[in-house]
């Protein structure tokens, strides 16, 4: 039976004899008292193996756990006269497998000592057996040759470069970047000293042991090569050593759209190296760089000496930027950018700031037209091409009073004196309806095709419509309805249960814009802006909805009634404490809605002239393959009167395709738009607040600080 090998250790044991006599270091008992459990001093761990003839003589012998010693703690012959001490080396050597470093003085005085006594025990720790203990090798170790250059206790922060490395912005780069040790190609950065494997030993069992030196863990990251026991920087860079893994960290940074790479210039923790040329260029190689290199660039670069006081970047590569082409346009003549008047302190609006009616005299020039431009490609850093869109060719008409010149046309110009509005791509010049007061009993309804200017107030129950916009430097009362297909302005608020005002945008946005609103109906194709507050009104805004915190306590307030938007909603408070309920929220737009349930109406009326179509032909549902096989079977006039309804009946499945292919992309408009929308509540929702999106709804049923709400997430300010 072949004895199972026990695991090595590094501890060593001492050969040779104990100092006491042979004769005073056993313990005799009588064989009948041979348990081991009864006398502590024998170890559980002791293998025992019978020997000789009559199998009586056996003895315990207790192997080290690292293999290099052998102790006999119990022998005994059996009264076997014929056993020498022979036999009792055979059997360490044959049966406990132990060929080396046996002690056979001990083994023949043990011998001796149970020869003497026939029914006794020898029992102690006899080491008849010593191994040669191995001499261990020196581990391994990493000479870091790059901390040479650096002074005394100064340490790199490896981590903080490799996470600033990461950053999306060059600006954030440079600003969480800490000083860095700039390398060059070829220079070793560290150095492998290897371990050693110590002498060789010998445990009991004839194996020779061996305890080598350990390898420190060590792995050649990105831009690091080893060689020969070095490991060397492949190219320029700042070195980081992160764990066991020494890299080389490009210095060039490229923007995520790849049309432009820098340099990094960091504050440098030891002298520096000098940049060469082609250092340089085989980084942008590296990259994949082969668009827009700057040789004089790179050539400043490397003759300017880097390491300021801060961390810097210098460009060295610059895509080819894409031109766009530009839609045909109009270059006015006339300022049109700004489109609402000035908001006072007190909520208000100075018309005498608005651009919202833009005046002109008769004869003079619109603008003149600019033709659609054709796109020019651009080229990234690494050669892909970003493709660009012409311009589209758009055919401007002149409107009311208006005349062009040219063909095509060329310039547009004002037959009558008045203000300009463009309608898309049309261009009309409306004529001013001024009223130097108040619309009331003396002026009377207006109803006019013009632009309509008040210097005073709309008084109660009055009605005024203009064919183009409407500004009242006053108030519009109760009960009044003002309807205009351009925009409207009240600049000093309106009021009244029934009032209603409509800017139908035909001639313009349709925005509207006012100091408050209350107890009123103000709906606009485009933008509401209030200047103070809105009160248990009904508002809808086609676009945007802005209530700015003007006119003392109540500013930024909407406060009972019900407020809607399609894409934005900016307030500062939301209800309060004794509003019962205020409700603001996002719909869709007013025009989508109403072409949706267009054809949604459409839709229904083609599904019903199908049903009516396949009936008349005896058919449950379309069947491609009987209406072939109807039509096979049928001849003259009856084939003539199929094909006909077949005919009709292919004209509405493709009709219906196409109907329900507006509705879906209409759909995916108005969800994306929901997708878009957001809500700012600056300051504070009340209690019995509700906010919309569309079909969710949030009722507050607590006072609450100001949230932004959009259609998937709701945080706090």
């Amino acid at each position: 039976m072949m004895r199972k090998k026990r695991s090595a250790t590094r501890s060593r044991t001492a050969k040779g004899k104990d100092s006491t006599p042979i004769a005073q270091q056993f313990i005799a008992k009588d064989q009948t008292q041979n348990d081991v459990g009864e006398n502590p001093a024998i170890s559980a761990k002791a293998e025992r193996q019978a020997f000789g003839q009559t199998g009586a003589a056996w003895m315990d012998v207790k192997i080290s756990d690292d293999n290099l010693s052998a102790t006999v703690e119990r022998i005994t012959l059996g009264g076997d006269q014929s056993l020498s001490s022979a036999d009792v080396l055979n059997t360490l050597r044959d049966q406990f497998h132990i060929t080396y470093g046996i002690d056979e003085s001990l083994v023949s005085d043990l011998t001796q000592l149970a020869l003497a006594s026939s029914q006794r025990v020898v029992v102690g720790n006899y080491l008849v057996a010593c191994g040669k203990p191995p001499i261990p090798g020196a581990d391994g170790r990493i000479i870091y040759t790059f901390r040479a250059r650096l002074k005394k206790g100064d340490r790199l922060k490896h981590r903080r470069l490799r996470a600033a490395f990461k950053e999306p912005t060059l600006a954030a780069v440079l600003d969480k970047s800490p000083p860095g040790l700039l390398v060059q190609p070829g220079e070793a950065l560290a150095r492998r000293v290897a371990s050693t494997k110590g002498e060789s030993g010998r445990d009991i069992f004839g194996n020779d042991k061996l305890l080598p030196g350990m390898d420190p863990p060590m792995q050649a990251g990105t831009n690091v090569s080893e060689s020969d026991g070095f490991y060397l920087a492949e190219s320029c860079g700042y070195v980081c050593l992160i764990g066991d893994q020494l890299s080389v960290l490009t210095p060039l940074w490229l923007s995520p759209d790849k049309m432009s790479a820098h340099f990094l210039s960091l504050q440098q923790a030891a002298p520096t190296v000098k940049l060469h040329n082609e250092w340089l260029l085989e980084l942008l190689a590296d990259l994949g760089v082969t668009h827009g290199i700057a040789p004089e660039r790179i050539a400043a670069l490397c003759q300017s000496p880097l390491a300021g006081a801060e961390n810097g970047e210098f460009p060295v590569a610059f895509g080819t930027l894409p031109v766009q082409g530009e839609d045909t346009r109009l270059d006015f003549t006339f300022d049109i950018l700004k489109r609402s008047g000035k908001i006072m302190p007190d909520g208000s609006i100075d018309l005498r700031e608005r651009n919202t009616a833009i005046g002109i005299e008769e004869g003079q020039a619109i603008g003149r037209v600019v033709s659609a431009t054709v796109g020019t490609e651009g080229i990234g850093l690494l050669g892909e091409v970003i493709p660009v869109e012409d311009g589209q060719e758009i055919f401007f008409v002149a409107g009311e009073n208006v005349r062009a010149e040219g063909d095509p046309v060329e310039s547009f110009y004002a037959t009558k004196t008045g203000n300009i509005h463009l309608a898309e791509q049309s261009i009309h010049v409306k004529e001013v309806f001024h009223v130097r007061g108040d619309v009331d009993y003396e002026i009377g309804n207006i109803d006019t095709l013009k632009d309509v200017q008040i210097d005073g107030n709309i008084r109660a129950g009055f009605t005024v419509k203009a064919g183009g916009s409407l500004s009242v430097s006053g108030i519009i009362e109760s009960g009044v309805t003002v309807t205009a297909r351009g925009d409207i302005i009240a600049a000093q608020g309106i009021v009244g249960e029934g009032t209603k005002l409509t800017a139908q945008g035909a001639l313009s946005m349709g925005n509207i814009q006012t100091k408050f609103v209350q107890n009123a109906t103000v709906m606009a194709r485009g933008n509401i802006e209030v200047g103070s507050y809105i009160f248990n009104s009904t508002v809808r805004a086609g676009r945007d909805l802005i209530v700015r915190a003007n006119g003392g306590e109540r500013g930024g307030s909407i406060v009972g009634g019900e407020s809607y938007a399609s894409q934005y909603i900016r307030c500062h408070i939301v209800g309060s404490v004794s509003a019962s309920k205020t409700i603001i929220g996002i719909k869709p737009d007013p025009e989508m809605i109403a072409r949706l349930t267009k054809l949604d109406k459409v839709l229904g009326g083609c599904e019903s002239d199908l049903t009516r179509l396949v009936r008349s032909m005896g058919l449950q549902a379309i069947d491609t393959a009987r209406i072939k096989t109807a039509l096979d079977n049928l001849r003259d006039s009856k084939g003539e009167a199929m094909a006909e309804k077949v005919s009709q009946l292919y004209e509405l499945i493709e009709t219906r395709e196409q109907l329900e292919a507006e509705r879906n992309k209409l759909m995916a408009q108005q969800s994306s738009m929901l997708d878009q929308s957001e809500i700012h509540v600056e300051k504070a929702l009340f209690a019995g607040g509700q906010i919309k999106i569309g079909e969710t709804a949030i009722n507050m049923v607590e006072d609450t600080n100001g949230q932004i709400f959009t259609n998937h997430s709701t945080r706090r300010r």
